[in-house]
């Protein structure tokens, strides 16, 4: 039987190992630092014991087989010292617990970034190789990988590159890259806010709100937060794409839009319209996505989806109707239920006798 120590417990990253620690058949006990103002968040567990505490302070706890050290700060709107306190110090303080007490094996988590702007392979026995480390988050998780490697207690890194979320459910906790810079134009072309009241539930209640400014038709209301406020909102981040691919070449960076269609997922899995629906596979989706990185292409497209730019643009008022008739067979959530073929009856009707106005 093994016992663990987990740093970063009520994070995104580090309660998914502490989980999956505990569903292993051979752990005994599962100690869990957490700051005191969170000791409720873990989820009870009957091998799980929560320890206060902060990762910049020296940890109290006895000795473990593993030591597991996933805590750290990724956030590029910080500081250098806020980023150094836990990234740096924090570790400071597992390690100095970990040869403290003894532990069999202290496991790091580190990250790409400690690879800087290097160019080329970066393999697990390179560390510093003279790149430069182009901000506080790089510097400090370099930091942090040297102190576990110069001190002594038996240890391992690990080093994932970004995580953006759960790749069953889709589950994220935050938005990072290209999306951080969209408040800034809307701000600077002083486009209008939208206040919409949408209590939720009823869904009927929708329909109904009423926004302040700048006065949507009730008609257009229903879409502002919903499936066109999405799909705007990859627009917005495929504009961005093009526009920023032309300014980085030079840098040696390079932008590719993956358009991605359906993919039969759990996750669409509740819209049961979308059973007679074609959808890809979540492995040939994962092919598309890969072909990105590998042949660096501008975009990544469906014959379908490269037909359909030209087909809008040569006849826009036919691309319209047999969008409208495929958003009435696939309504909104919490729009009236009906069958596809109704749907697109009554889709066709209403166009014909708007047609003859």
């Amino acid at each position: 039987m093994s016992t663990y120590f987990a740093t970063g417990a009520t994070g995104f990253l580090g309660r998914r190992p502490v989980a999956e620690l505990l569903r292993l058949p051979d752990c005994e006990r599962v100690f869990a630092l957490v700051r005191p103002q969170s000791a409720d968040e873990p989820e009870p567990h009957d091998r799980l014991t929560a320890v206060p505490g902060d990762p910049g302070s020296p940890i109290e706890a006895d000795r473990v087989d593993h030591v597991v050290h996933p805590a750290a700060r990724y956030d590029f709107t910080s500081s250098e010292d806020e980023h150094r306190a836990v990234n740096v110090d924090g570790t400071r303080r597992v390690v100095e617990y970990a040869r403290r007490t003894g532990c069999g094996l202290l496991h790091h988590v580190s990250s790409v970034a400690v690879a800087g702007d290097h160019r080329g392979a970066f393999t697990e026995d390179d560390f510093d190789l003279g790149q430069h480390l182009p901000s506080p988050y790089h510097a400090t998780e370099h930091a942090a990988e040297a102190i576990v490697r110069w001190q002594g207690t038996p240890w391992r890194a690990y080093r994932p590159g970004v995580v953006v979320g759960d790749s069953r459910t889709g589950e994220t906790d935050k938005a990072d890259g290209p999306y951080h810079f969209f408040p800034a134009p809307a701000d600077a072309a002083g486009a209008p806010k939208v206040r919409v009241g949408v209590p939720l539930p009823p869904p009927a209640a929708i329909t109904t709100a009423v926004p302040t400014e700048p006065g949507i038709p009730p008609a257009v209301l229903p879409h502002v937060a919903l499936r066109a406020a999405y799909l705007a909102s990859k627009s917005g981040l495929d504009a961005f794409s093009r526009v920023a691919a032309g300014e980085t070449p030079g840098d040696g960076v390079m932008f590719t839009s993956v358009r991605m269609p359906l993919v039969r997922t759990p996750k669409i899995g509740p819209t049961e319209v979308y059973d007679a629906v074609p959808a890809a596979t979540p492995e040939r989706a994962a092919r598309w996505v890969v072909r990105a990185p590998e042949r660096r292409p501008g975009e990544v497209n469906l014959p379908a989806g490269v037909l359909a730019e030209p087909a809008r643009k040569v006849a826009p008022k036919p691309v319209r109707s047999l969008l409208h008739l495929a958003y009435r067979a696939v309504p909104e959530r919490g729009a009236p239920r009906t069958s596809p073929l109704a749907a697109v009856t009554a889709g066709v009707t209403r166009l014909a006798l708007r047609a003859t106005r």
